[in-house]
């Protein structure tokens, strides 16, 4: 390994005593809306911290004087899983209480981390915690022109289990009470906060490490595991945790300048709605997001 290779593998140290860390992996480059965001929530912090000092809290947020560390991890789509496992062990190793994963391709509000900590704070503790995301999936294919059809979709799961209760994938939940803090059984890796125990308690050093997809799952044959962040969620669950996911606290996901977030999936659903009026008939289901379960209506 020569010396680019090193300096481009070496995690950033975590700030001693720092409270959360935020930790991201990246090709080698990030988008301009996760930069922007990183650099306007330590704005954030730097004014709260002033607040906090002079007995004023800010925003009326109930955690003040937050110290925030930060990790990150150069990956390429083949070594998502490892590299998410590596900032994981790189937290662990620090004093850090709160694990703050979040893509190098999301946009998210200044008050992202207060928001999550305050509701994983407030009324007992909820260790999984996420921000609303959505996903960008391709949904069809025209062999003619080579277009890919694509979709929005939020990243709010529930299981699908067979009849044996193993999880053979999971249904989106396409409708949720907007600004209220809700249970699902999973929500991606985009932007989520983890509390140190949630790792310690499943205990291994393979958290994110794919799992391999049960008899019955779809698209076993081609896709034979389940994604890093599936895995991340099925062995949560199996240790007792349930995740939360706070739709008041939005992302947008930078799909190769397609910023994708809840007002993309507003305008797409009235869109279908509009279209279905126009041809006078039922607006269509919802498409199936490949290697997922049919989605409940």
């Amino acid at each position: 390994m020569n010396r680019a290779q090193r300096r481009a593998t070496k995690a950033v140290p975590v700030e001693r005593g720092a409270a959360v860390t935020l930790a991201y992996l990246c090709p080698g480059d990030v988008s301009a809306l996760f930069h922007e965001s990183c650099r306007r929530l330590r704005e954030y912090e730097l004014f709260r911290t002033f607040a906090a000092m002079n007995g004023q809290p800010y925003d009326s947020v109930p955690v003040s004087g937050l110290q925030l560390g930060s990790l990150s991890r150069r990956a390429g789509s083949g070594g998502i899983a490892d590299a998410r496992n590596y900032l994981t062990r790189e937290f662990l190793a620090s004093e850090s209480e709160w694990l703050l994963m979040i893509d190098a391709d999301m946009g998210f509000p200044p008050y992202a981390l207060h928001r999550m900590l305050g509701a994983a704070l407030n009324d007992g503790l909820k260790p999984i915690i996420g921000g609303l995301c959505f996903a960008l999936s391709t949904v069809g294919y025209d062999e003619d022109t080579q277009a890919e059809t694509r979709e929005v979709f939020p990243t709010i799961g529930i299981w699908d289990r067979n009849d044996a209760g193993e999880v053979i994938g999971f249904k989106y939940v396409l409708k949720w009470d907007k600004g209220a803090v809700i249970q699902v059984d999973m929500t991606g890796a985009a932007c989520l906060l983890i509390h140190r125990s949630v790792f310690e308690t499943i205990g291994t050093g393979g958290w994110w490490a794919p799992i391999d997809a049960p008899e019955g799952a779809k698209d076993r044959d081609c896709i034979p595991r389940f994604s890093e962040d599936v895995s991340f969620f099925i062995r949560a669950s199996e240790a007792g945790f349930k995740p939360w996911l706070d739709t008041q606290c939005g992302t947008a996901h930078d799909k190769g300048g397609i910023h994708v977030c809840e007002a993309t999936w507003d305008f797409q659903q009235e869109v279908k709605a509009a279209a279905a009026i126009f041809q006078d008939e039922k607006a269509p289901a919802p498409l199936e997001r490949p290697g997922t379960s049919p989605i409940p209506k």
